[in-house]
């Protein structure tokens, strides 16, 4: 596993994937809750993605799912919205994104891109996680240090 610094958009193209942190919250319209950080970047992107995804949960439960057209995979950190992310559940989403990974036969270095899940909004230390990860991931993923792009802002001379 490897790791680079810049906007995971820019990476994501054929026949990259991306890996999508998620929770297990379900609002009152059946929608899997995306409100922060690259979720919420995926659900401005792609409005549909939070009720299908929603439907999934409801169905199975917290668990990493596919989205093949997309060329995603949700990615379970947390139990719900509002809590911290939880190392277990990171540690089951990996041991579950290898087997999916197998499944589409994604092959080649760098092709599952993933920002460093749980350390945003889940609050968790950088150093703490990624041992798990690179314990678990093989050389398929390539974590993305995400950087928001800046807004340009005209001088008004």
């Amino acid at each position: 596993m490897r790791e680079i610094r810049g906007n995971i958009w820019l990476y994501h193209s054929d026949p990259r994937w991306i890996i999508v942190p998620t929770n297990g919250s379900i609002n009152q319209k059946g929608m899997c809750v995306m409100g922060r950080g690259l979720a919420k970047q995926t659900f401005q992107r792609h409005p549909f993605i939070a009720k299908a995804l929603g439907n999934k949960i409801m169905l199975s439960g917290n668990l990493v799912f596919a989205f093949p057209k997309l060329r995603m995979f949700s990615f379970p950190v947390k139990r719900h919205w509002h809590d911290s992310a939880s190392l277990k559940i990171i540690h089951s989403s990996c041991e579950q994104v290898m087997v999916l990974a197998d499944s589409y036969d994604i092959k080649g270095d760098g092709q599952i891109l993933l920002p460093r899940v749980g350390c945003g909004n889940g609050g968790l230390l950088w150093r703490v996680v990624e041992p798990i990860l690179d314990k678990m991931l093989d050389n398929r993923f390539l974590v993305v240090d995400f950087i928001v792009p800046k807004q340009v802002v005209q001088e008004p001379w």
